[in-house]
């Protein structure tokens, strides 16, 4: 009788998860938002980076533009250089669940040849809403040394990560 239950539990448990999956969502409840505000100057200021942007209609879609300046002050002593770099624009509803998403991938480079980031994002929420919220991430790893493809990484990495949730 008992082994009859096991399979039966994990049967169970599995349709759980899977039903539990299938309602997960991204959330930004948690980061700085701006209401959507057509070509109007914003900010939005995290831990390792400030993002200055305006929002654009576009005709299939919304656009984000603007600049990225990192806050190098709170960066490790010794990172010398971007190894991995990307930002991602989120438009959320009113209670911070995210409707669209799009990330950028920065190339690799070094630390100081560049005061600061362009970026651009093109997004196309599924479904309109009253109102839409701007607010971004970033997935970030400063290296003491660059990455060489023929090598292991050399020297001290830092990662830092700001972004959505899944709930």
């Amino acid at each position: 009788m008992k082994r009859a239950f096991m399979p039966l539990a994990a049967a169970v448990i599995l349709l759980a998860l899977l039903t539990l999956s299938g309602c997960t969502y991204l959330n930004v409840s948690h980061l700085d938002r701006r209401p959507w505000l057509t070509d109007t100057p914003q900010t939005i200021s995290m831990k390792f980076w400030r993002f200055e942007f305006h929002n654009m209609p576009l005709k299939h879609g919304v656009g984000l533009q603007g600049t990225a300046y990192p806050n190098t002050e709170l960066f490790p002593e010794w990172a010398r250089y971007y190894d991995q770099l990307s930002f991602t624009a989120y438009l959320s509803d009113s209670t911070g669940n995210v409707v669209d998403s799009a990330e950028v991938e920065v190339l690799p480079r070094a630390l100081g040849d560049e005061r600061a980031i362009p970026f651009e994002f093109r997004l196309s929420p599924e479904e309109t809403h009253a109102s839409l919220y701007v607010s971004f991430g970033y997935r970030m790893v400063l290296a003491e040394m660059p990455w060489r493809p023929e090598k292991e990484q050399e020297g001290r990495i830092h990662l830092a990560h700001e972004g959505a949730l899944t709930r």
